[in-house]
């Protein structure tokens, strides 16, 4: 499958292998600069951590492959994390494809569902009526706060 988008030839498949490889090496690389603090020591008191992470937050970075120039707290963590439990390898620091991939993330399949039928019974509706129908008839589940922006872009 992937030769033939490659072109068909083994020698386009293993550039295209290569570049993704330097690509990935970036990334991670760049991510490695960032946790590398906390790795430099064993045993960190706790103080210091928040205080270190506190500063890593306050940084502008230059991101590979990025316009965004913060990093949350929770990404940082993350990175921490995989590294340990990638064995302290660079590799575990390489981007991850997503599981949820096409799948609305702040939609649960019930409301889902519900919004693809009302928007078919009412297909003149703007985004803003069908999120008040959705309340009005209490289609939505209970923890899902319906957002103009994200029926929009679940519904084109």
């Amino acid at each position: 499958m992937f030769l033939l988008v490659c072109g068909g030839s083994d020698h386009n498949f293993f550039l295209m292998l290569k570049k993704f490889t330097q690509l990935f090496s970036q990334v991670a690389i760049f991510r490695f600069g960032v946790i590398s603090d906390f790795f430099v020591r064993d045993q960190m008191e706790r103080g210091e951590r928040e205080r270190l992470l506190e500063d890593k937050c306050a940084q502008r970075w230059q991101i590979p492959f990025s316009n965004r120039t913060r990093l949350s707290r929770s990404t940082i963590l993350s990175w921490v994390r995989l590294y340990r439990q990638g064995g302290q390898k660079l590799e575990s620091l390489y981007p991850q494809g997503r599981n949820d991939r096409g799948r609305p993330r702040a939609l649960d399949e019930d409301t889902a569902q519900a919004l693809i039928r009302l928007k078919r019974e009412m297909p003149k509706a703007s985004v803003s009526t069908i999120i008040v129908e959705m309340r009005r008839r209490r289609l939505a589940s209970p923890d899902v706060e319906l957002e103009g922006p994200t029926v929009y872009r679940f519904l084109r």
